[in-house]
């Protein structure tokens, strides 16, 4: 990890009732503690638990989960119920990561351990709580990879699932386009959007722009996860 070496990290610093909590971050994993300290500046800690716990009692009021693992799929697995709920940060160990299935999984971002500065964390925490994704250059390499090695054409603009319109703002999100910036190409009013993303959400079977984007690039919807109870 670059940025930060040599410092000891300080202790994680929990939100206080009436606090700002904008966002607020639950965090995962062995290294909870320093990561929750790194973030600070970010976003307000609710709660850390040094493990992936199904079972563990969770914050009701959590914008983002920073998950810090090394064995991402498993852990994102066993987290199913959370993540389909909430925005996931993953901080995976492995530099190897599945990138294209963690986002499958429910990833909202993926950053690999020492491909990313300080800053770059901060900026992912908050582009992650509020639905965009960042990806470290190791996991954009591989979703590129990925889409490389599909057979046929890597769009469909005539899929008949989608509307003209909905077929244009996925082209422009994407792109890598913000809402904003999606409205003021469409002449569109950015509540307007926002609502046209959710549908194409529904209707992708997808929970968050990283997935809708590999789902769009791969010309195919992935199938949609059932409601945890």
């Amino acid at each position: 990890m670059s940025g930060w070496e040599g410092r000891a990290p300080r202790p994680a610093v929990l939100a206080q009732p009436g606090a700002p909590t904008t966002p607020r971050m639950l965090v995962i994993g062995v290294r909870s503690q320093e990561y929750a300290a790194l973030a600070a500046p970010a976003a307000t800690v609710v709660g850390c638990h040094d493990r992936p716990d199904p079972d563990a009692p969770q914050p009701p009021d959590a914008d983002l989960v920073l998950l810090d693992s090394d064995e991402p799929l498993r852990d994102l697995a066993a987290l199913a119920g959370l993540v389909g709920r909430v925005p996931c940060l993953l901080i995976s160990r492995t530099p190897d990561v599945d990138a294209v299935a963690c986002l499958r999984a429910g990833a909202c971002s993926v950053l690999i351990e020492g491909q990313f500065t300080r800053w770059e964390l901060l900026d992912a925490v908050h582009a992650s709580a509020h639905g965009q994704s960042r990806l470290s250059p190791g996991a954009v390499a591989v979703v590129v990879a990925h889409l490389r090695q599909r057979s046929g054409p890597a769009l469909d603009p005539g899929r008949p699932d989608l509307t003209r319109r909905e077929r244009e703002i996925m082209q422009l999100l994407a792109a890598g386009e913000s809402n904003t910036q999606i409205a003021a190409r469409l002449g569109l009013a950015e509540k307007t959007v926002r609502n046209q993303v959710s549908r194409v959400y529904h209707k992708l079977g997808v929970r968050n722009r990283a997935q809708a984007t590999v789902s769009w690039l791969e010309g195919r919807q992935v199938r949609p996860r059932t409601a945890s109870r």
